[in-house]
C-alpha cells in the first residue's frame, strides 16, 4: 500500500514533527503509564505489560528517563495529591 520505505515514513513524520516516531511513541506511553500508575490497583509490571514492554526493568529506566522520577517517586507524588 505504500510505496515508501518505512526509514523515508520516520524521516517525514520527523521533519513535520520534530521528533522521530520511536520518540513519540514512546512519549505516548509514557503519558498513558502515569495515568496508569495513578491506578494504585495496578503493579508496575502489569503496567509495563500493558504499554508492550516485555522487561519491567527496562520499561522503569525509560519512565525515569523520560520524567525524571522513578516509579515510587511518580506513585509517591501522585497520593499526595501532586
Amino acid at each position: 500500500l505504500f510505496p515508501y520505505t518505512t526509514l523515508f515514513r520516520s524521516d517525514l513524520f520527523k521533519q513535520k514533527f520534530g521528533i522521530s516516531l520511536l520518540e513519540y511513541i514512546t512519549m505516548a506511553k509514557m503519558e498513558r503509564a502515569k495515568m496508569l500508575l495513578r491506578e494504585e490497583s495496578l503493579k508496575n509490571y502489569e503496567i509495563a505489560f500493558k504499554l508492550g514492554f516485555q522487561d519491567n526493568e527496562y520499561f522503569s529506566k525509560v519512565f525515569k528517563k523520560h520524567t525524571g522520577m522513578s516509579l515510587t517517586e511518580f506513585r509517591q507524588k501522585g497520593t499526595a495529591g501532586g
